[in-house]
């Protein structure tokens, strides 16, 4: 009965670790749209409030307008913080999944020596 529980123990952190792969695996697009997501704010208060950008790019000497800039700004920092989690959930998850379906080899996970003594 013991090898039966300890076979099954393996195919649940199998079949956990699988689903935290397909987790990673539908997280990529999600945090790619995110991260262009993000950068098309970046875009826009760029144009809309950089004033080196502005004058050389644009040709533009119209005076920036200030609650605009700082709702922009607002918008990409929010924009950045999904951009971020997003990016943690499909590196962790990815790990995660990884670490549990790789064996560990026959003796389990490697225990230290009892007693605290180095063999």
């Amino acid at each position: 009965m013991p090898c039966y529980l300890a076979g099954d123990f393996l195919e649940n952190e199998t079949r956990n670790g699988l689903l935290l792969i397909a987790v990673s695996i539908v997280m990529l697009p999600v945090t790619m749209n995110l991260m262009q997501y993000h950068d098309d704010a970046s875009d826009e208060y760029e144009r809309e409030c950089d004033i080196n950008y502005r004058i050389y790019v644009l040709d533009n000497n119209d005076p920036i307008d200030g609650a605009l800039c700082e709702e922009l700004e607002d918008e990409m920092s929010k924009r950045l913080v999904y951009f971020i989690g997003s990016m943690a959930i499909f590196v962790l998850s990815g790990l995660c999944g990884i670490a549990l379906v790789l064996p560990q080899g026959e003796n389990g996970p490697r225990q230290p020596p009892m007693g605290g003594q180095l063999r």
